[in-house]
């Protein structure tokens, strides 16, 4: 039948006609009042929508490119800040480095110093010590000859004779106790 349709059409002839102009007028005259509707009821709003979510795009938009600059700034400047803390890094590594330096030189040299002071005062209580060990030699030699002596003039010799040796003796003891 739909291949046939066309003889059924125009069988309905003019009447068809008439009716379907009329029904054409209808339908347009119903598009028209339907896109003035449109028109005048809801393109203000969605003019006013469309409009408003273009600023809200744009304002993200743009608050995302400045929160991007923001951004870029700060990582510049912790770029900045980074670099400035590697150099002060280096330039306190350094100074440390120059300080140590300075600082073993100095206890070197101290060192060096106190071992030779350490050496001259050991040599100096080193001569100390055997110019008393002498001293004591001199005065045990000198008791024992004085000793030795008083025997031998006790033996030998009578009491005047003794004791003017002995007074000779004491004296020439006693000078050279004070001379060495």
């Amino acid at each position: 039948m739909l291949v046939f349709s066309s003889p059924a059409w125009a069988g309905e002839g003019e009447a068809a006609a008439a009716g379907s102009g009329l029904s054409l007028f209808f339908y347009a005259v119903n598009f028209l009042l339907f896109v003035w509707l449109l028109r005048r009821f809801l393109m203000p709003p969605a003019k006013l929508f469309f409009r408003q979510r273009a600023d809200q795009v744009r304002e993200s938009l743009e608050r995302a490119n400045a929160d991007f600059a923001e951004a870029e700034q700060k990582a510049e400047r912790a770029r900045a800040a980074m670099a400035a803390f590697e150099a002060e890094k280096a330039r306190l590594a350094e100074a440390v480095q120059a300080q140590t330096a300075v600082l073993t030189q100095r206890l070197t040299r101290l060192a060096r110093e106190n071992a030779a002071r350490i050496a001259r005062d050991a040599e100096m209580t080193a001569r100390a010590m055997e110019e008393n060990a002498r001293r004591e030699v001199r005065r045990r030699l000198a008791r024992g000859a004085a000793a030795t002596a008083r025997e031998m003039l006790v033996r030998q010799l009578g009491n005047e004779d003794r004791a003017r040796l002995i007074g000779r003796f004491v004296r020439q003891a006693a000078r050279e106790r004070r001379a060495g």
